[in-house]
């Protein structure tokens, strides 16, 4: 079954993990942004941000929301974490 492979981390400000987001490699995979007041998960593929996840002041936002207000957050320092998921190597059992 496929497995999740680390292609990146990093601890950085928030603004500059915003700008890592841009620059998301044309593959499958997961991103990670934590910092102590905030929790954000982004799911991409090839054509760029598929759904994400936002836990900020405690509210929970989704998607486009959560990706808006992740843009709002002031900065703070953050750890980013890029994941790869070979799509290719997922093996569905019926």
């Amino acid at each position: 079954f496929a497995v999740m492979r680390k292609i990146y981390e990093e601890e950085l400000n928030l603004n500059d993990a915003l700008l890592k987001l841009r620059e998301l490699p044309k593959t499958n995979g997961v991103v990670l942004i934590k910092g102590d007041s905030l929790d954000f998960t982004g799911y991409f593929n090839e054509d760029g941000m598929l759904g994400s996840e936002l836990k900020y002041s405690d509210k929970v936002y989704n998607n486009a929301e959560a990706l808006a207000e992740l843009f709002k957050v002031k900065s703070e320092k953050v750890k980013i974490a890029i994941y790869e998921l070979p799509i290719h190597d997922i093996k569905f059992n019926f």
